[in-house]
């Protein structure tokens, strides 16, 4: 984690220094292409590993969430556990308290019977034997002296059945109380196992948060990094592009300067060549006409040569390229600088062979032939025009 807020510290700090190239820095010698090209070298390197640490921080949060569920789930079974126990603990609890009256009142209830047992005791005791058989020589009649006798002798044996009863009851509720507590002393055991299991996964659970908080802190800081990153790489490109553009305008603008100390020939009438050899059919000639297309009237500024596609066009006359791609319903078109204020202009080609800044002597290829722009099929678009006027090119090309 330290060493990504480094890396996060550093990149930014070099993304907001490394930036203060603007377009006017473009026109000074302090810094050439190649070394701007460099540092968006290094701002892409540094997006790429920006890029790596987002996604490495992401599958974090996403490992560190699967985790926090599962240790959600653990808490809520602990959770579930601690109360099954605590209800557990309760009732036997109740049992250990019910138990534990229960066996007072047997005690009492066995006190009570040997009192009663200790006081005949002590009247058979005072009266000595002779009470004994008073009672038993006081029969009647020798029935009535087995009963009488009976009747002591069963008293005996109910006072005798009486305390093994109560002692026996004694010994179950003793031994009841005592199996109550040691499952009491269970429960509360496994309560303390529950309960520092409880703990330990809320321990776990709040670490956890502790982190995520962190990863998520990180995850938006590289968020922000990495569109700093693409800004800065966006806006680098642009600086470069500015800067290349500058310099092939100034590669340019130096190419056509010389190139049109070359172009020294002026065109006269007829002094042209044609540049569509093999192809002299006049479509459609200069001046007024209806067009193909509107089927409005127009001045034709040039005349059509039909040709089939991909015909090879030549330059009429030397001079300097300074118009060579699409021009509105011309499509591709090729404009030629020639001394003396003129140009001739090329249209509708499939294809230009030449580039603005370009010297090319007569009779050179410079296109061919198309029916790109607004065109109702393959021929060549010829045009003079002098200081930008569009002048009949017939006498120039001797027709």
């Amino acid at each position: 984690m330290w060493r990504k807020f480094v890396f996060f510290v550093l990149v930014l700090l070099f993304s907001l220094s490394s930036l203060t190239v603007n377009a006017e820095s473009t026109e000074s010698t302090s810094e050439s292409i190649a070394e701007m090209q460099e540092r968006h070298g290094a701002i892409r390197a540094d997006l790429g590993e920006a890029r790596g640490e987002l996604r490495v921080t992401q599958q974090d949060i996403d490992q560190l969430t699967i985790e926090m569920m599962r240790i959600e789930e653990r808490l809520e079974e602990a959770t579930n556990r601690l109360y099954e126990t605590a209800q557990l603990l309760a009732e036997a609890e109740d049992d250990l308290a019910e138990a534990e009256i229960a066996l007072e009142e047997a005690q009492i209830e066995l006190d009570k019977q040997f009192e009663r047992f200790k006081t005949r005791l002590r009247v058979m005791y005072v009266q000595g034997p002779m009470g004994y058989l008073q009672v038993v020589l006081q029969a009647t009649s020798f029935s009535d002296f087995l009963t009488r006798l009976d009747d002591m002798n069963r008293i005996a044996r109910s006072d005798r059945d009486i305390v093994t009863r109560m002692q026996a009851a004694e010994k179950v509720l003793t031994e009841r109380r005592e199996d109550v507590f040691r499952l009491v002393t269970r429960i509360e055991a496994q309560q303390v196992l529950h309960t520092r299991r409880y703990e330990y996964l809320e321990d776990v659970q709040n670490q956890q948060r502790q982190f995520m908080f962190q990863l998520q802190y990180s995850a938006v800081q590289f968020e922000a990094l990495v569109l700093q990153l693409e800004r800065d790489y966006r806006e680098m490109e642009g600086i470069i592009r500015q800067a290349q553009e500058e310099a092939r305008r100034r590669e340019q603008a130096a190419r056509m300067a010389a190139n049109r100390a070359r172009a020294n020939v002026t065109p006269t009438g007829g002094s042209m060549n044609w540049p569509l050899p093999g192809h002299f059919h006049v479509s459609s000639p200069w001046g007024p006409r209806i067009n193909p297309i509107s089927r409005r009237h127009e001045t034709h500024s040039g005349i059509d040569l039909p040709a089939p596609n991909g015909t090879p066009i030549y330059a009429a006359e030397s001079g300097v390229v300074v118009l060579s791609g699409r021009h509105g319903g011309f499509g591709n078109t090729v404009v030629i600088e020639h001394a003396g204020g003129y140009t001739t202009l090329y249209a509708h080609n499939s294809r230009n062979l030449v580039s603005v800044g370009d010297f090319v002597s007569r009779g050179d290829r410079i296109a061919l032939a198309g029916s790109t722009g607004f065109s109702t099929g393959p021929h060549l678009h010829f045009e003079v025009r002098i200081n930008g006027r569009h002048v009949n090119p017939n006498p120039y090309l001797g027709i």
